[in-house]
Formats: structure tokens, C-alpha cells, sequence
């Protein structure tokens, strides 16, 4: 399986780019996963509905029908790090050609989209920064992948 992680948006902190990188250098044995960020730049001067609207068409065009859409999303499904680390197994078992992580912009997700996806996940109750989110959630992969796979980076 696949992993694949969307940013909307820029990164413009370097140790944010810094530790996904290393995050993902980590889970290379285990999987292949990979982040993108989708440029947003010209959409900031719309009304936030209409942000919304072409953020999500943005993201649909790289996505397929097949894959397990699963949006970041404040209101969404928390897990502890072992029932994450469940959950990411059983996608796996599932055979979902990827697993796709989408963080979005600054007004949240698309009503329809949201519909879309398979699951809308909450990395915690507190507010993060996308950039933050992105660094926690490559790093709560990392972790899911070492209880997987018996390495004891998750003890």
C-alpha cells in the first residue's frame, strides 16, 4: 500500500519540512509514502466557500476512485496511537491501492467533499497549525508503522 500525504498550501518552515522528511525517510522499509503540497496561492483572494469548492477540486485531481481518502479534520474520529496504529492495518489489509492523508486550508474542507472521503480524522482535540498537523502526522505514522512491524520506536 501506498501512502500518500497533501498539503494545501505552501510549507514555509523549514523544520517542518525537516521532520516529515526524516518521517518518512523512517517508514521507507515499511512503506512506500510520500507528501505533496498542492498550490493554493491564488485561491486566498476568494470568498472562503469558494476557496473551499476549488481546494477540493484541486485535491480530486489527484486522487482516485480507488483510493481511501481520509481528510484531517478537527471534528473527526481521534484515536489513541495504538487504535491509529490498528486502523492504519487494516487499510492495509484491505488492499486500498493508497491511503491518502489530506491537510486542508484555513477554512476547513468542502461540505461535499468531506461526503467523499472515507474517513475525516482528528489528530487531537487541541488546534494544531497545518504545519504542525503535517509533522505530527507523519511522525504518528512512523510510530503506527512501528507497532506493526515490532520495532521498538513505539515503547
Amino acid at each position: 500500500m501506498k501512502i500518500r500525504i497533501f498539503s494545501l498550501g505552501r510549507v514555509k518552515s523549514a523544520f517542518v519540512t525537516e521532520g516529515v522528511g526524516e518521517y518518512l525517510k523512517r517508514l521507507r522499509p515499511w512503506c512506500q509514502c510520500e507528501f505533496e503540497q498542492l498550490d493554493t496561492g491564488r485561491f486566498g483572494a476568494l470568498a472562503p466557500e469558494q476557496q473551499k469548492k476549488k481546494e477540493a477540486e484541486l485535491l480530486r485531481k489527484h486522487i482516485e476512485s480507488s483510493d481511501f481518502l481520509a481528510l484531517l479534520e478537527p471534528t473527526g474520529k481521534q484515536f489513541s496511537t495504538t487504535s491509529f496504529s490498528a486502523w492504519v492495518r487494516k487499510r492495509q489489509e484491505a488492499a486500498a491501492k493508497q491511503l491518502i492523508f489530506a491537510i486542508g486550508g484555513p477554512h476547513g474542507w468542502d461540505a461535499e467533499l468531506l461526503e467523499e472521503s472515507k474517513a475525516q480524522i482528528a489528530l487531537s482535540s487541541l488546534t494544531f497549525t497545518s504545519e504542525l498537523a503535517l509533522v505530527v502526522l507523519a511522525e504518528q505514522l512512523y510510530r503506527a508503522f512501528s507497532i506493526i512491524k515490532g520495532h521498538p520506536y513505539s515503547k
